[in-house]
C-alpha cells in the first residue's frame, strides 16, 4: 500500500503533518480520501439514498430529497476535510473499481492519537446495498487503522439499525455495551445506541 502525505492542492489547502494512503485497494473497491470533486457524486447518491440515510442519519438535515444541493454537499466536504486537517477524523470516497461508480463512504472519527482510537463509520446507496461492498469497504478501512495508523477500532449505532450491526458482527466486533434512550435520530425520536469492540 503506497502511502503519501496530503499535500496543497485545490481543495486541501495545507499540509497535514499525517501521512495518509491516499487510495486503498479491494479485489472490487476503491477507497479514495475525500475531495470536493467527489461531492456531486455524493449528492446524487443521498438523493437516491434519502429515505435511507434519513432514517438513521443525523447529518442528513433535508426535510426532502429536493432539498439535497451541491452547494451544501461542497460544504460539508470541505468541512470534513478540514477535520482531516485537524486530525479528528479521516473519510474516504468509495468507488467500484469496475465502473468507478461512486457507492458511498466509510471513515475513521473521534479521532484520540493519545490513546490510539477511532470510532469506524459507513454508509452506502441504497441501489448498490445486499452485495457486500459495505463489508468490504469497512473492512478495507479497518485493516488500514488497525495495521498502518495503529489504532484501536470501535464503533456504535442507533438501536433497530440492522444493517450497520450485520457489518460490524461479520467483521468481527462484539457488542459491549447498550446505552439507553441517548441516540437522537433525525425524526426527533430518541434510541438506545449499541457500542462495539474487536473481539
Amino acid at each position: 500500500m503506497s502511502e503519501m502525505a496530503i499535500e496543497k492542492n485545490s481543495n486541501q489547502d495545507a499540509l497535514i503533518q499525517m501521512s495518509l494512503s491516499f487510495q486503498i485497494s479491494t479485489p472490487r473497491l476503491d477507497l479514495r480520501l475525500l475531495s470536493v470533486d467527489h461531492a456531486p457524486l455524493s449528492m446524487e447518491a443521498r438523493i437516491e439514498s434519502f429515505t435511507q440515510l434519513k432514517k438513521w442519519d443525523i447529518f442528513a438535515p433535508e426535510t426532502s430529497a429536493d432539498a439535497i444541493n451541491l452547494a451544501d454537499e461542497v460544504r460539508m466536504c470541505e468541512w470534513r476535510i478540514d477535520r482531516i486537517k485537524q486530525r479528528e477524523s479521516i473519510f474516504y470516497s468509495v468507488f467500484r473499481r469496475e465502473d468507478d461508480r461512486f457507492l458511498g463512504g466509510v471513515s475513521l472519527t473521534k479521532c484520540n492519537w493519545n490513546e490510539k482510537r477511532a470510532m469506524l463509520g459507513f454508509w452506502m446507496r441504497t441501489s448498490e446495498t445486499g452485495k457486500g461492498y459495505g463489508t468490504e469497504a469497512a473492512e478495507a478501512l479497518l485493516n488500514y487503522g488497525l495495521n498502518d495508523l495503529g489504532l484501536n477500532v470501535y464503533s456504535m449505532h442507533a438501536s433497530g439499525n440492522q444493517n450497520s450491526q450485520a457489518v460490524l458482527l461479520k467483521l468481527g466486533f462484539l457488542s459491549v455495551r447498550i446505552d439507553k434512550a441517548c441516540h437522537h435520530l433525525p425524526d426527533g425520536s430518541v434510541v438506545d445506541e449499541v457500542h462495539y469492540e474487536l473481539k
